[in-house]
């Protein structure tokens, strides 16, 4: 069935178009207007009238002939009839090149008028916006209308077969009249519809005109605009009171940005204190000022929604409306980023603004974006929606809103904290509303606001509190009309009320509709009808709430709970099909708005209301029977299904929720599941890990729900990708050694367990492994079986972590995917398992062996044609070129690397490879050392990668070191060990520990430096292998060394023996390596042979490490062991090569101790 709207072809039996949601009447319409069909007795209805026809069809009829002109018609009535029938009108007759419509009959529409004017525009629009076929080429179809509202006589006229159902009456003499007075493509109107859709529409006078058949002349109005009103927009007939100072900082910062001063406006409060009254005036303030306006508002039951509110912001921003199907989102998308960002630029980064919007868009870029790993999706999505708003307010200063902050999601959460940064050199002002939290998105916004001076200088806070008794005063004088409330009731409701004025408005409507209250009409006062200690004051605002609800009549009752179980906002169709039958809906609402429930907004074309109060919404919602609301949530749940077909994966979440309220548990797993997935996709690690949680939940409450061992380990593996993206490397192991039992393979923890399993698992590998690497050459592939692929996809991500976090098991666990999927080696997953042998043998330090593994590796991805795994292959190469000491090829490998994740998107590995370089280069003293470790800086303020995060802030710290700014060290240092403690990375923390112990070292604080020292010791050392455990080791050595150098003899000795056994097992670890690592352990050793007393052990291995570093490049030991020379021996030629490397290297720190030295 052809949808009249959208002209989607529909499969037959659907009762709403599966492109745009709109109701298929087939021939409705012309059935109700059919005599035949009707059993309308004639009746006064108060109706509006449409007259439209085509200007200068003579003409045109003259030009086309009458075959073409009557194909011209049909294309124009079918787009005619589309906008009516959107707007419930009904096309009452065709007249040639023309038709007459009614809006309010034969369906009765409380809002006729503006249905009315809405069509007349949407028709309008559409004709002057249409390609007509027909049309010579130099001219256009131009249209008129006429409306005009009034009473008519509505019913039948004429009898038998010609019989017509029609209108009477002198609005629809008076409409066909002001069609001839409309300009071509305008739309003529009465005074009468002007007056009734102010607000709505912008309407000009056209003047005095005089009508054939009207004595006098009337006033003529053109309809020109449509006012857009932004959803959420309160109307209210009083003023904002007790609020003049908070509206006077509001302003100040419209003001500010409005002259290119961007910053954060934070608008908070507790419930009902008036933040969406204020929002409104706010809005109100900007329509009049050179800025732009967007919004989006966080759903109470939206912790799962990822980026619920800046979908609805970004959606504005391109103009997409709800009516809009995934083809013409996409082409709106595209182009406007085309346009903002230049046509390559603007393809590059559409699709990410097409995940955001969870649009399934076309090939080759939905295909692109499912490549992407989840950590590169954050990182691509936050610097996309950076370079989107940045750019957007460089067209004009923008305004973004953002309401009910307290609900926002973590994703959402994590995308404003990374779009702060904007503020201070970009026009734009975020405008958040909130109640005050201790936890939750809007505790994390106040946390980041503390923590980051430059934001926090960009701040203007707005505090709602409680108003004062002369303001409620007013209120309750303004909700009576100007008339007062007596003294002793006005006191009592302000002391219940405790200032809070939602809850004073509810509170005297609740009086006044129960006649508890009763105007004097002798003094026009109001006062209590009964002794006023019997005045039904509730103690909360629920209850005020629910005393008012009480008071409607029972269906209006209904349709408001029906309502409140949609959400805090509601479509006019959607609640039409919920809603029980035979209810007068449009009625039944227009009393709810009128009894202030409920607010009409309107959202692009759509018919929208929206409770007046979250608490409306809460307390009706909580007043209905478990049974009933089942009841209602599974019939929104079904109707969502219905209506948005085309673009359901926007709403997976949305269903999941209504269908788990409604018990209707197979649909609920499906789209829990569902919207898991996406969470995980777009990045969104703490939804998808709740909604997966949520799914387990339902499944093991239903056993006809339970999943295969095989979906089981699926599902945890999901769970397992998501924490580790979060960067809960602990977590993620749980889920990942779960999902393997689910599969048969069991991963030993204890320390001789893998020791046994691990000489097992070689002894049976050995053979194909020798065999794999010397012939250089893979087998032929073979199919594995599901299973097997995901038992290797799962070792391949435990070995990541194991690199870091438990280094003994990493061998095992790499052998035990190299011997799963051995039989497929022609392909990149098994190039990476490969890599982690590679990795494995290294730690064992066989070096050899893990050279010939990561060469082999390469080359099988390279085979593969797998960007992916080749680009993995590159690193892992070049970081065993590194501790080969082969500085020139790991470089070009890193770059190599860094190259192809670019290419492919996948910015989280990008951003890997160049810390890998920042590490290498740093250790040479290279100078492009900061200059990379920049890149990574401005990739964290992207997103919160905690990887990515505790690299930065590492890296920071030893540079502050460095520069001698060792406060700014430890605040970066402590941040990396925050960090650290949640990943679990230990090599790591070990290394921030040592580097904090040896800031406070540098400042004197020696106490706090023994603090640190204790937490190093308190962590196992052993667990480390290869080069992390010589590094970390080496770091505790140097800061026991620079204690015991302290100058406190009563400890000199224990750190002295401490720092003697960590250089012990340095030198242990390091002979195994050559990098620099191995060079920086010579020279430990002969600081402790120097405060040892043993002068010449610790000469002779100064030179060693001299000759190692000048021959590897590492710059920076090859300066420590010149100052290590120069300071104990006295050596000032030593001293000045230290300070010439220093200031090559760039740390002024170094280069000042020295010329102290130099000149004591």
């Amino acid at each position: 069935m052809l949808c009249v709207h959208c002209e989607f072809d529909n499969p037959s039996g659907n009762k709403f178009c599966g492109e745009c949601g709109t109701p298929l009447r087939g021939d409705a319409a012309a059935l109700k207007s059919s005599p035949a069909n009707s059993s309308l007795s004639d009746e006064r209805k108060q109706v509006t009238v449409m007259f439209c026809d085509v200007v200068g069809s003579t003409e045109l009829t003259a030009k086309l002939g009458e075959d073409r002109m009557h194909r011209l018609l049909n294309e124009f009535f079918g787009i005619a009839i589309a906008g009516i029938h959107r707007y419930e009108g009904s096309v009452n007759k065709f007249l040639g090149d023309g038709f007459m419509a009614l809006f309010g009959a034969p369906i009765a529409h409380e809002d006729h008028t503006r249905r009315a004017a809405l069509a007349a525009v949407a028709i309008r629009d559409a004709v002057a916006n249409a390609t007509w076929e027909s049309v010579p080429a130099g001219q256009r179809l131009q249209i008129r209308m006429g409306l005009d509202t009034g009473t008519v006589v509505f019913g039948k006229v004429g009898g038998g077969q010609r019989a017509e159902i029609t209108a009477i009456g002198d609005t629809t003499n008076v409409a066909a009249r002001l069609q001839s007075e409309a300009p071509p493509g305008g739309i003529a109107c009465s005074e009468g519809v002007a007056t009734t859709i102010d607000g709505h529409f912008e309407c000009r006078k056209l003047g005095l005109r005089t009508l054939k058949g009207k004595g006098e002349p009337i006033l003529v109005y053109e309809i020109a605009l449509r006012k857009k009103r932004a959803a959420g927009t309160a109307q209210s007939t009083l003023p904002l009171l007790g609020r003049q100072a908070e509206m006077t900082q509001v302003r100040s910062a419209l003001d500010a940005l409005t002259a290119g001063q961007g910053g954060i406006l934070m608008i908070v409060g507790e419930a009902g204190m008036g933040k969406s009254r204020l929002l409104a005036e706010t809005r109100q303030y900007a329509a009049g000022q050179n800025l732009a306006w967007v919004e989006g508002t966080s759903l109470s039951f939206g912790s799962t929604l990822s980026y619920w509110p800046f979908r609805e912001v970004i959606r504005r921003c391109f103009n997409i409306t709800e009516e809009d199907g995934e083809r013409q989102s996409w082409q709106k998308l595209s182009n406007r980023m085309a346009s903002l960002f230049g046509r390559e630029a603007g393809e590059e980064m559409a699709p990410f603004v097409g995940v955001l919007l969870t649009l399934n868009m076309p090939e080759p870029f939905g295909s692109r974006m499912r490549a992407i790993d989840s950590i590169s999706m954050g990182l691509q999505l936050a610097r996309t929606a950076n370079l989107l708003f940045e750019r957007l307010s460089r067209e004009q200063p923008l305004a973004v809103c953002l309401e009910d902050w307290h609900w926002a999601d973590s994703s959402s959460a994590d995308l404003l904290l990374s779009l702060l940064q904007l503020t201070p050199a970009s026009p734009i002002l975020f405008v958040i509303a909130s109640r005050p939290e201790q936890a939750g998105a809007m505790a994390r916004l106040e946390r980041a606001i503390a923590d980051d001076a430059g934001v926090r200088t960009a701040v203007r806070r707005v505090q709602l509190k409680p108003l004062g008794g002369n303001d409620v005063q007013r209120i309750i004088g303004g909700l009576l009309g100007g008339e007062r409330l007596a003294q002793d009731v006005a006191e009592l409701l302000s002391a219940r009320a405790g200032g809070n004025p939602f809850y004073v408005g509810e509170m005297v409507r609740m009086l006044k509709a129960t006649h508890a209250v009763v105007r004097d009409d002798a003094s026009g006062e109001w006062r209590a009808a009964s002794r006023i200690e019997e005045l039904p004051l509730p103690n909360s605002i629920e209850g005020v709430i629910l005393a008012r609800i009480d008071r409607l009549e029972d269906e209006v009752k209904q349709v408001l709970k029906v309502a409140a179980v949609v959400g805090h906002s509601f479509f006019h169709r959607v609640l039409k099909v919920v809603a029980d039958e035979g209810v007068t809906l449009d009625v039944d609402l227009a009393k709810l708005v009128q009894a202030q429930f409920i607010d009409q907004v309107e959202r692009h074309a759509e018919i929208e209301y929206m409770f007046k109060h979250p608490l409306i919404q809460q307390a009706t919602y909580n007043s209905l029977l478990e049974s009933r609301r089942k009841q209602l949530h599974l019939r929104i749940g079904e109707t969502i299904e219905q209506f948005f077909v085309a673009k359901i994966e926007e709403f997976y979440p949305i269903l999941a929720y209504h269908y788990a309220q409604a018990q209707e548990w197979t649909k609920a797993q499906e789209y829990l599941m569902k919207a898991a997935d996406q969470a995980g996709a777009m990045s969104a690690n703490e939804e998808a890990f709740a909604l997966y949680q949520r799914t387990i939940e339902v499944a093991e409450k239903h056993s006809a729900l339970k999943f295969t061992p095989y979906e089981r380990a699926v599902l945890d593996v999901k769970i397992g990708e998501a924490m580790y993206g979060a960067g809960k490397l602990m977590e993620a192991t749980q889920y990942f050694e779960k999902s393997l039992r689910h599969l048969g393979v069991k991963l030993p923890t204890g320390r001789k367990e893998i020791a046994r399993k691990t000489i097992a698992t070689l002894i049976q590998c050995l053979p194909n492994w020798l065999a794999t690497i010397y012939r250089n050459s893979p087998q032929s592939g073979e199919i594995l079986s599901r299973e097997r692929t995901l038992i290797r996809k799962i070792l391949i991500n435990q070995g990541w972590i194991d690199y870091f976090c438990n280094p003994h098991r990493l061998f095992l666990v790499t052998a035990i995917g190299y011997k799963i999927g051995r039989g497929d080696q022609n392909c990149g997953e098994f190039a990476v398992s490969l890599i982690g042998v590679g990795y494995g043998l290294f730690f064992l330090g066989r070096r050899r062996f893990a050279e010939r593994c990561f060469r082999l590796a390469l080359r099988i991805a390279k085979d593969s044609g797998d960007t992916s795994s080749i680009a993995n292959c590159h690193v892992a190469y070049a970081n065993c070129l590194v501790l080969m000491g082969l500085g020139t090829e790991a470089v070009e490998n890193f770059i190599s690397a860094r190259e192809l994740f670019v290419k492919a998107g996948d910015l989280g590995r990008a951003t890997t490879t160049t810390r890998g370089l920042v590490a290498f280069y740093r250790e040479l003293g290279h100078p492009q050392y900061r200059r990379l470790n920049q890149e990574t800086n401005d990739q964290a303020k992207y997103a919160f990668d905690p990887h990515n995060a505790s690299f930065v802030k590492m890296t920071n710290g030893r540079i502050a070191i460095w520069d001698g700014d060792y406060e700014g060290a430890i605040r970066e240092l402590g941040s990396a060990i925050d960090i650290y403690a949640v990943t679990g990375n230990v090599s790591s923390s070990v290394s921030a520990l040592c580097e904090m112990a040896r800031s406070h070292i540098m400042i004197g604080n020696f106490d706090e430096a023994e603090k640190w020292t204790a937490e190093i010791d308190a962590i196992d050392l052993s667990l480390l292998r290869g080069s992390l455990a010589t590094w970390a080791i080496m770091g505790k050595a140097q800061v026991l060394l620079m204690l015991a150098e302290s100058g406190r003899e009563a400890s000199r000795n224990r750190f002295l023996v401490a720092a003697a056994e960590a250089c012990r097992v340095a030198t242990r670890y390091a002979k195994r390596i050559k990098d620099y690592g191995c060079v920086e352990s010579l020279r430990l050793e002969a600081n402790l042979a120097w405060l040892q007393g043993k002068r010449g052990k610790a000469e002779a291995l100064w030179h060693k490490a001299l000759i190692d570093a000048e021959q590897k490049g590492y710059k920076p030991v090859l300066a420590d062991t010149n100052l290590d020379l120069g300071q104990r021996l006295g050596r000032r030629d030593n001293l000045l090569k230290a300070q010439a490397l220093w200031a090559e290297i760039g740390s002024p720190a170094k280069v000042a101790i020295i010329q102290d030295l130099l000149n004591p």
